[in-house]
């Protein structure tokens, strides 16, 4: 069995060295944590008590509560009312080269911990672990997820009532129950469709999207990991590029580009209904320089917020923007972000809307998290130093006490030109 080393690489001050018992073959990690203890990381040892997660049944709320009625209803967990920016973070890597990666996802429980997915091992010889954290960063025991041969994990998903975590990667989603690893069942995709991202629904099951412009956009599973039905599209859209999104009446929003002209490319918007008809779609002709879209969110008020990476000269220097449309699909404004040089397609990842109407903007090729208002206004940005070479993938989640969790994966840099898989797992105030 190959063994995945983990060190961390960066933290809060007052971080403190630990020797942490390996999990595979009994030799020792290397961690660095905050001020809290830490306890063990990696793939539980063979023999020892399986362990249990501290946790209450349900996911993290989508929201933190309404501002306009004073303080929102926390949970008596949640810690005191602090400043905004970054609570906590904590990154890994895998020493050797070939050891180890990690998945793009992250999930919070109704109990405050967060999920994430390393999948250690070589080649064809690699298994998933679940990581966990408390809300104040403290490492909890991890589970071993059943199974070998694993795929990288693109994405997580955590049912409604907290009994089953769906992981999906480009070719299978896995669903596994979180307090001990097991597999409940496993969704394989078809052979012409490749899985790209979760959304958990709201019976149990997950919308699973795919690569755009394959027959079945969107699959739509039952609890049980059954196919209910598929959100189809008829258009012709750009490769695997796109939005994806929940309605707060349980529909969906899928946004993607469709090269109708040359230039300029139009932006379509279809909202579907839960069961899956089409309820409108809207086409918005936007610049001249081929903007992708690739993240989108409902925000609060039922408008909608889209962003992607624009090319600046048709030849690259791409350019992250920011998009507001109304409940009706017409574009309120479009406002520049970050400079992304290095990724066209996944130049935002992920968009998490909060209450009130702003939104969070995680890019993926910038270790920073921005804050937009309703009007389009940056409000706030939250730095993450962990001093990553190039970036992979980023995800966002709010958590039940007014916060946010997130992770961040890459490469850093080890003995010169070696690049090692890194995650950054964090917390922080809007």
């Amino acid at each position: 069995m190959h063994r995945l080393a983990v060190a961390l690489i960066a933290c809060l001050p007052g971080c403190a060295d630990r020797t942490l018992a390996s999990a595979t073959d009994g030799e020792t990690l290397t961690s660095t944590t905050g001020d809290d203890p830490a306890t063990t990381t990696g793939v539980p040892t063979s023999g020892e008590p399986e362990p249990t997660i501290p946790t209450t049944t349900g996911p993290a709320p989508g929201s933190t509560g309404e501002p306009s009625t004073g303080e929102p209803m926390l949970p008596e967990f949640c810690d005191e009312p602090g400043p905004v920016g970054l609570v906590w973070q904590e990154s890994m890597f895998a020493v050797t080269l070939d050891d180890g990666d990690f998945g793009d996802g992250v999930a919070v429980d109704a109990g405050g911990n967060v999920l994430f997915v390393s999948n250690p091992g070589a080649g064809t010889d690699r298994n998933l672990v679940l990581n966990l954290r408390s809300l104040a960063g403290e490492a909890l025991a991890p589970i071993a997820i059943a199974g070998t041969d694993r795929e990288r994990p693109d994405g997580l998903a955590l049912a409604a009532d907290g009994s089953a975590l769906h992981i999906v990667s480009a070719n299978n989603v896995l669903a596994v129950r979180p307090g001990d690893g097991a597999v409940l069942w496993e969704h394989a995709s078809g052979p012409v469709l490749q899985f790209e991202d979760i959304l958990p629904d709201p019976d149990g099951g997950a919308l699973v999207r795919g690569t755009a412009g394959s027959p079945n956009g969107v699959l739509a599973l039952d609890a049980a990991g059954g196919l209910r039905f598929t959100f189809t599209d008829d258009a012709d859209p750009s490769d695997d590029h796109a939005g994806f999104a929940r309605t707060g009446d349980g529909g969906l929003i899928l946004a993607f580009n469709t090269f109708v002209e040359d230039p300029p490319a139009n932006l379509r918007v279809r909202k579907y209904a839960a069961g899956g008809s089409t309820i409108a779609w809207q086409t918005l002709g936007l610049r001249d320089d081929s903007p992708v879209i690739s993240a989108a969110v409902e925000a609060s008020d039922g408008a909608l917020y889209l962003a992607g990476a624009e090319s600046k000269t048709g030849l690259g220097d791409f350019i992250i923007t920011l998009y507001r449309l109304t409940a009706d699909g017409e574009l309120e404004w479009a406002t520049p972000v970050a400079e992304d040089p290095t990724v066209q397609g996944d130049g935002v990842q992920r968009l998490l809307a909060l209450p009130g109407g702003d939104v969070l903007l995680a890019a993926t090729a910038v270790p920073r998290i921005f804050r937009y208002t309703a009007s389009g206004e940056l409000v706030g940005t939250t730095d993450i130093p962990d001093d990553f070479v190039q970036y992979t993938g980023v995800a966002i989640q709010a958590d039940p006490c007014a916060g946010a969790v997130f992770v961040h994966t890459g490469f850093l840099a080890q003995n010169g030109d070696d690049w090692h898989a890194a995650l950054t797992v964090g917390r922080l105030r809007p």
